[in-house]
């Protein structure tokens, strides 16, 4: 039994060779090339050195010692590997056939006559990482072979420079299919661009999604721009309107232009101009919602208002009813209480009139001129003032 170093060692050796192999399989454009007679001597030579190898370790029971280059031997002729052939090539082809076949075969039992079990997995966990990610590997370089035909249809596309917005659309309109493909084939580099052993891959197909991208922009630059053009103006105007509540109405109607445009760049898949203009509208939808809240403070202010100004009213009257009870009642038989009552009963008066409470004041004024309460009496002409006279005199 080796040690937990050894087997980590072992371990990071062969993920070395799956990381190479998967890193060839993505530098390559899938395809067939025809093979020459000298260079498939040279790959049923290499084959037939490999497996030679195999046979005398495990002669020598060292079958451990080689697991690299084993596993490094085995890759080499699956799909994709240097010393791999496509079947579909011409008969002749039946003696490497016949190599490959014997390779994979002495691979699978120097693996399980293993005595370390331990090793045994360790090798078979590599080859699934390997089968796995070349599954992945091989998908992904379809998305490069899709993005490269989006590229080369855009450039064939005639560019336009709209006369009005309608030209504009329409020519966006026949472009966006090609725009809406390579969103799909962005969507699925996001999900693996971060993938270690699928790092290389996802390099190249960042590269032809960057090239078609650029086509893409190329071609519909003008009609695009027409169109961000006209929602810029809309968003200038906004930003020259003051943020004051007759405004209110403008700041809708400019949204509602705002989101129009974002609406036709969606549709047509222009995800970048579409997120710029959804921050102009959440710019307008701060000020909307800013004088939407001046509104309601205005509102509450004024709801506010009007129950003091209820309250007050309520209050005159209630206590105007307490005088007239009090009269009824014969409470009010001194001057000074009569004076008091007449002050305060011209104060609730003007009170509710001020307040467009008429009916309620009349009430009042009534009850005075029926009592004399709150009236001047009139002095009767026997009456002398003779301190007055005094200090005239």
């Amino acid at each position: 039994m080796k040690s937990e170093k050894q087997y980590t060692q072992i371990r990071n050796e062969l993920d070395r060779i799956v990381r190479f192999e998967l890193e060839r399989r993505a530098e390559k454009t899938p395809g067939t090339k025809e093979i020459s007679p000298l260079r498939m001597e040279k790959i049923n030579e290499s084959i037939e050195i490999r497996n030679r190898e195999i046979v005398e370790a495990h002669q020598q029971h060292k079958t451990a010692s080689i697991l690299p280059s084993l596993l490094s031997a085995y890759l080499r002729i699956q799909e994709g590997g240097d010393l791999h052939i496509p079947l579909h090539h011409p008969e002749e082809k039946k003696q490497y056939r016949s190599k490959k076949e014997r390779l994979e075969t002495l691979f699978a039992a120097a693996v399980m006559a293993l005595d370390d079990k331990k090793l045994i997995e360790i090798v078979q966990q590599a080859r699934k990482t390997y089968d796995d990610y070349f599954i992945r590997i091989k998908e992904i370089l379809l998305l490069i072979q899709t993005a490269e035909s989006i590229r080369k249809e855009a450039d064939m596309t005639r560019s336009l420079k709209p006369a009005d917005e309608k030209s504009a659309m329409e020519y966006l309109r026949q472009i966006a299919p090609l725009r809406s493909d390579l969103n799909a084939v962005r969507s699925r580099y996001r999900e693996i661009k971060d993938i270690e052993y699928l790092r290389e891959a996802a390099r190249k197909l960042g590269g032809a999604l960057h090239s078609a991208d650029r086509s893409i922009a190329e071609k519909s630059r003008n009609a695009a721009k027409y169109l961000f053009d006209q929602a810029g103006s809309v968003f200038h105007s906004f930003r020259s309107t003051p943020a004051v509540i007759p405004n209110a109405e403008i700041f809708n109607q400019q949204k509602e232009v705002l989101v129009r445009y974002a609406a036709l760049f969606e549709e047509i898949g222009d995800s970048d101009r579409q997120e710029k203009i959804l921050r102009y509208i959440s710019a307008v939808d701060t000020s909307i919602d800013k004088l939407h809240n001046e509104v309601e403070k205005q509102k509450e202010g004024e709801s506010k208002q009007r129950e003091k100004e209820q309250k007050e009213i309520t209050d005159c009257y209630e206590r105007f009813l307490d005088i007239k009870a009090m009269f009824a009642r014969g409470e009010m038989g001194s001057d000074s209480q009569r004076k008091n009552a007449g002050e305060k009963l011209k104060k609730y008066r003007d009170t509710l009139i001020a307040n467009g409470q008429r009916l309620m004041a009349l009430d009042i004024e009534r009850f005075i001129n029926a009592t004399g309460i709150g009236k001047k009496e009139s002095r009767k002409t026997d009456d002398f003032d003779y301190r007055k006279a005094f200090h005239i005199l």
